[in-house]
């Protein structure tokens, strides 16, 4: 039923656009803007499809045409432009074409500026947006002061609004407050962190009060992000009890919209199976290593480009998980997939050699440990000392594998 409503969706959409894009030949000035709408509602079904090089043409149209548009009518159009651009720079960074997405949000967030004096209650929450946005990019590309700075303008921003709109500018708040945690775990901040992960988490559980559907999401997003931040401390016990809390909240609502929350469910299976695995309690990751594996085959059938690379990194903990269980025949399993995915999967090819020196076959070890170091050399102090490798350390070809790469 799910899939038969969305076809019914974009065949609606597609002859909706079909019609105005006719109408529009005549009639540009009335017609274009409805253009302009159902190419982005495409652009959004297509994102939530996960059918992103769609969703990028969609987007991309929507800009094209908005900017012809605000060549006349700039008051009316600039927004629709720095809207075009937001959507295109969440899309890029999701495909982690970061220098496009930057560019893209820098254009937003300079119109949207530009637009606030003449009505700041409707320009400054899309400011508040699109730094929000900036800050999680800048993020992703370890660029930390930036995003910190981004971030505090969004939640000074929301602060300000939610003073007179608290209903609608809480959950802004929260957000900023979440992607702050983030920010601070990796900084090394941990009090921070969970200081703002707190926050966060009191302000959606208390939304989800009043709108379950909309917010418990959220919640879990949170509990998500608290699990890995107590990993991070040490504190086990509330690793593995926020994670949990995670998994059950998005297990309630995977049914009603799989598309946006499978790959959510698999990443919090892929998370405990590390914690597990961490733990020792093999049994445990196996289990939730093996559930994530499954959701991220389906969805990579549907969209290959975001989530193979998924399958990949659960497929690799799978096969480093079974070497510590004494399981080689699986783990070589698991490797051989890696590199079905990815020849070039860096891991996969330090672990092979890890898995042929504990058979104590040792020229296989040594081809893959030499096809390991070049592709990346910080395998190179790894090699040294990791016991994986004891059964090949003292060989000659060894010796003059590490030798011949070490760092100059």
């Amino acid at each position: 039923m799910k899939i038969e409503n969305t076809e019914v969706s974009e065949n609606s959409y597609k002859e909706e656009l079909e019609k105005y894009k006719g109408l529009a030949e005549k009639s540009p000035e009335t017609y274009l803007p409805k253009v302009v709408d159902t190419q982005n509602n495409l652009g959004v079904l297509y994102w939530n499809l996960g059918r992103f090089k769609e969703a990028e043409n969609a987007y991309k149209e929507v800009l094209l045409i908005s900017k012809e548009l605000a060549k006349q009518k700039p008051d009316i159009y600039l927004p629709n432009v720095a809207m075009a651009q937001n959507n295109l720079g969440v899309l890029y960074r999701k495909l982690r074409r970061f220098k496009k997405a930057e560019n893209a949000f820098k254009e937003a967030i300079n119109i949207f500026r530009g637009s606030v004096n003449k009505s700041p209650e409707t320009y400054l929450p899309k400011v508040a947006d699109t730094q929000n946005n900036l800050g999680a990019l800048y993020w992703n590309l370890g660029r930390y002061e930036e995003s910190e700075n981004a971030y505090k303008e969004a939640f000074q921003i929301r602060k300000e609004l939610a003073k007179d709109n608290p209903e609608v500018y809480l959950s802004n708040i929260a957000m900023t407050q979440n992607n702050q945690g983030v920010l601070y775990s990796d900084l090394g901040k941990y009090e921070e962190a969970e200081d703002a992960y707190r926050e966060a988490l009191q302000i959606r559980k208390e939304l989800a009060k009043e709108y379950p559907k909309v917010y418990s999401l959220k919640v879990a997003d949170t509990q998500n992000n608290l699990g890995a931040l107590y990993w991070k401390m040490g504190r086990f016990e509330e690793a593995d009890n926020a994670y949990k809390e995670a998994l059950a909240i998005r297990k309630q609502v995977v049914d009603k919209n799989p598309e946006n929350n499978l790959p959510n469910v698999a990443m919090t299976q892929n998370n405990l199976g590390a914690l597990y695995y961490d733990l020792k309690r093999f049994e445990e990751a196996e289990i939730a290593y093996k559930k994530a594996l499954q959701i991220r085959k389906e969805l990579a059938t549907k969209s290959p480009e975001p989530y193979l690379p998924k399958v990949a990194d659960t497929q690799n903990n799978l096969a480093i998980l079974y070497m510590d269980m004494g399981n080689l025949e699986e783990a070589e399993k698991c490797i051989i997939e890696v590199l079905k995915i990815n020849p070039n999967y860096k891991p996969a090819w330090y672990n092979r050699a890890c898995i042929e020196s504990l058979r104590n076959n040792q020229e296989k070890s040594i081809k893959f440990l030499k096809k390991a170091l070049d592709l990346d050399k910080k395998y190179y102090d790894m090699a040294k000392t990791d016991e994986d490798l004891d059964n090949i350390r003292d060989s000659r070809e060894f010796k003059e594998l590490i030798n011949k790469s070490l760092p100059i």
